[in-house]
């Protein structure tokens, strides 16, 4: 078994985004039922408007939250590390 990049494709990279961001209760009901709407799943780099909108939304309602590790708390910004506040 070999590990690396685990996206497959642009359908699947997507639906598993908005299913997991909403599985853990990061995205709301809405923004979740609005995805499969608005979203064809179907390519990354010519996404409609309305799903880099909706991308957009999620991103919002995740917060300063790492998704790879949405347990931990998130890092401070470089400059406070940095200053020590």
């Amino acid at each position: 078994m070999q590990v690396g990049n685990a996206i497959t494709n642009d359908y699947h990279h997507y639906l598993g985004l908005f299913q997991f961001l909403w599985y853990v209760g990061l995205i709301s009901d809405e923004t979740y039922k609005l995805s499969g709407v608005l979203c064809d799943y179907e390519s990354l780099i010519q996404s409609p408007d309305s799903c880099i909108e909706i991308i957009g939304i999620a991103v919002e309602e995740m917060g300063n939250i790492d998704m790879y590790n949405i347990y931990t708390p998130p890092a401070l910004p470089m400059l406070a590390r940095r200053s020590g506040c």
